[in-house]
């Protein structure tokens, strides 16, 4: 009875227009309707909206979360509307102590690359959060459970509907499998239509899955900045993480903070420059942004995590950009859902216009500053017998200074002699090799960066791709330091 009780009060408190799910505890403002009324406005021939999709990942760090919640409702003060998308991880709704609830596919029961919630406390802070986040017109999506890489782990469609299921047994059993007082959710499970796969590591099992847990969208296909989302055989949209140019250089990374991490700064605290490195990815977001806007208005797509690397820098950089876009003239700061239920609602005319450009191109104004050119320079370590040699090209290579290191220290020539480098390194030890183009100001504009491994040994190896080219396609590990 206290249970009813209880749940009934969390009905009259949240709103009178809300429906009560009668034997789950759920109340949900979901809206079965997958349309936007707004897309009957647009006809072919007509100017698309800008939309600017901002997910946040992971959901571990409360107080960030918090503070996103709280910056959305200062942007509404100022009648710049905003919704974000909240791309949840399952293993942060259980304690460590009840770990055994998750099965990873192919992994040991309890296991998570990102650990688990940290207390009962915690982890009903957390359910307080997304239900006043949902609440407020956020949108609640799903990141998986245990951050585990579905591709290399070669997860079939079984583990795939696994992974699905887990996240809304965990999520929506929270009260339960932590033995928490029941208060109700804002939201039901019919409300998760939203998935990022972590790592952005997908195969083709995934989207069949998608498609039989009802899933709309997947936002983990890497792809060009000015590229409109598809819908693919199984009737799920998949949008873009777009790869953008990190202003000022001729380097290219994915719109997310960890990306920028990793190129700013190796992943590494580098508070020293933080005001650079925010000022950069503002830059860079801008030029991004202003490319759709003044262009054939693909969705701005940005993804970050509740995390604050280079003491905040990235966090500032995209209030700044908030701030700066949301609510100019016909943009959209809103989920993927409500870009997703956009598209649903135009004729496949509307639709193939607005992805062809096919309508009159916003005037890019004179008074907006001119994005700088970026300078075109490529670099590569080659390796050619017992030597690693540099290879610069590009129209301004030539006013490049170039410097190769090995661990991070300095070298005097272009090229590496992997004969002194044996002699010098332990057998079996590995070693950093990069190059970096740096122009007139000393600003680094491009760099390349090998791992050797096994060093004098007959396993010796050397890789052939850079570990910027990695990062940039999200093929390297994700930092967890952004996870929890």
């Amino acid at each position: 009875m206290v249970q009813k009780i209880q749940r009934i009060s969390m009905c009259v408190l949240l709103a009178l227009t809300t429906a009560c799910a009668q034997d789950s505890g759920v109340v949900s403002n979901n809206n079965k309707n997958n349309k936007s009324q707004e897309s009957n406005n647009f006809a072919p021939g007509s100017r698309p909206p800008q939309y600017v999709l901002i997910g946040f990942d992971g959901g571990l760090d409360v107080a960030q979360w918090q503070k996103t919640r709280d910056f959305a409702q200062e942007m509404r003060s100022s009648n710049k509307n905003i919704n974000f998308t909240y791309f949840l991880s399952g293993v942060y709704f259980i304690t460590w102590n009840n770990r055994q609830l998750y099965a990873p596919p192919k992994k040991s029961v309890g296991a998570s690359a990102i650990g688990f919630g940290q207390g009962r406390a915690d982890v009903s802070s957390r359910i307080e959060h997304m239900n006043a986040s949902f609440r407020e017109g956020h949108e609640i999506a799903s990141l998986g459970n245990g951050h585990f890489n579905g591709r290399e782990n070669k997860w079939n469609q079984d583990d795939w509907s696994s992974e699905l299921k887990q996240f809304n047994d965990l999520v929506f059993g929270s009260y339960t499998n932590n033995d928490l007082s029941p208060a109700g959710y804002t939201l039901s499970q019919n409300d998760i239509v939203g998935f990022r796969a972590p790592a952005l590591a997908t195969n083709s099992d995934l989207w069949p899955a998608l498609k039989n847990a009802g899933f709309m969208y997947d936002v983990s296909t890497v792809g060009h900045k000015n590229r409109w989302p598809q819908k693919d055989n199984n009737g799920v949209w998949r949008f873009i993480v777009p790869e953008i140019e990190v202003a000022g250089t001729a380097k290219k990374t994915l719109a997310m903070d960890y990306n920028f991490y990793v190129v700013q700064s190796g992943a590494k605290p580098d508070v020293a420059n933080r005001e650079a490195y925010r000022k950069q990815m503002y830059d860079s977001y801008m030029n991004y942004f202003n490319s759709n806007y003044y262009g054939r208005r693909a969705p701005v797509s940005i993804g970050h995590h509740f995390a604050l690397p280079n003491d905040g820098a990235y966090w500032d950089a995209l209030k700044d950009f908030a701030n700066t876009v949301c609510g100019e003239a016909e943009v959209r700061c809103l989920s993927y859902k409500e870009y997703a239920q956009f598209l649903d609602g135009l004729t496949p005319e509307t639709l193939e216009s607005f992805r062809k450009g096919d309508f009159e191109i916003m005037p890019r104004p004179d008074t907006l500053t001119p994005q700088a050119v970026t300078p075109d320079v490529q670099l590569a370590l080659q390796k050619d017998q017992d030597q690693i040699v540099v290879a610069v090209a590009g129209q301004h290579a030539a006013e490049m200074k170039t410097v190769v290191s090995i661990n991070g220290k300095p070298l005097q020539g272009q090229s590496v002699d992997l004969k002194d480098l044996r002699r010098t390194l332990p057998a079996g030890s590995k070693a950093v090799i990069s190059a970096a183009a740096f122009n007139s100001e000393g600003l680094e504009v491009q760099r390349a960066t090998h791992t050797l491994e096994r060093i004098g040994t007959t396993e010796e190896s050397f890789a052939t791709t850079p570990q910027e080219k990695l990062s940039s396609t999200m093929a390297v590990p994700e930092a967890v330091v952004l996870m929890q």
